[in-house]
């Protein structure tokens, strides 16, 4: 886990992650793998998945309120 969280928070390769863990960097690799298969098991059902009517309406409420009308599809409101 704290392999799989610094290769992800920090951006670092096996590599450093191998001198800090002390950890072979195939093994660093599938903890990785492990951790985001796990994440994808757990959260895919309600976050992981294509948006329904009542999420693009909940949107675009939040979008128009914000100032930003028919907005949904930019997650940074740039295009």
């Amino acid at each position: 886990m704290t392999t799989a969280l610094r290769m992800l928070v920090y951006g670092m390769p096996t590599a450093s992650v191998d001198e800090y863990v002390k950890i072979e960097k195939s093994i660093a690799i599938e903890s990785l793998k492990g951790f985001y298969r796990g994440v994808v098991e757990i959260f895919e059902p309600k976050y992981l998945r294509a948006p329904n009517e009542a999420d693009i309406a909940r949107l675009l409420r939040v979008a128009d309120d914000r100032g930003f009308p028919r907005m949904q599809g930019s997650l940074d409101y740039m295009h």
